[in-house]
């Protein structure tokens, strides 16, 4: 009776962990495609893949310029999702290029992606996780001044 009751509790835990492992798994529409349909999101060392192999690309970080000095990804360019003239500049880009985006921890990512979408931009890979998911990969960021 023991026995079974240890493979109850063990068939249980290993449901648990099947089912907490699948659904944070990324699902296959955003696991590295870049479409129109919707920005590609992906994890830090994935995201650091596809831009290094992108060709006619292009890195922007959309937090603020003070948030920017204190660290970022090596070739970024700053444009602040939060200035009231984010899309102003944003209309100033190449549309046929794929934009790469970050920002602390995805949300404003998502909002920057949203607009530039609806702009007509088509080819956006957003950085699951932001500034936050890529420091805990351990992966490099460079400093600067304003």
């Amino acid at each position: 009776m023991k026995f079974l009751k240890h493979a109850i509790f063990l068939i249980l835990i290993v449901f648990a962990v099947s089912t907490v492992s699948a659904q944070t798994t990324q699902p296959a529409s955003t696991a590295g495609s870049v479409s129109a349909n919707s920005p590609a999101l992906l994890r830090p060392k994935l995201f650091k893949k596809q831009f290094e192999k992108a060709k006619n690309k292009v890195l922007i970080d959309v937090r603020t310029p003070e948030e920017f000095a204190e660290g970022h990804l090596r070739k970024a360019q700053n444009i602040d999702y939060q200035n009231d003239n984010f899309k102003e500049q944003i209309s100033k880009l190449d549309k046929s290029k794929t934009y790469f985006l970050y920002c602390r921890s995805g949300k404003r990512t998502a909002g920057a992606a949203e607009v530039m979408q609806k702009t007509g931009f088509e080819n956006i890979v957003v950085l699951e996780g932001g500034l936050l998911a890529w420091k805990e990969q351990r992966l490099p960021v460079k400093k600067s001044s304003i």
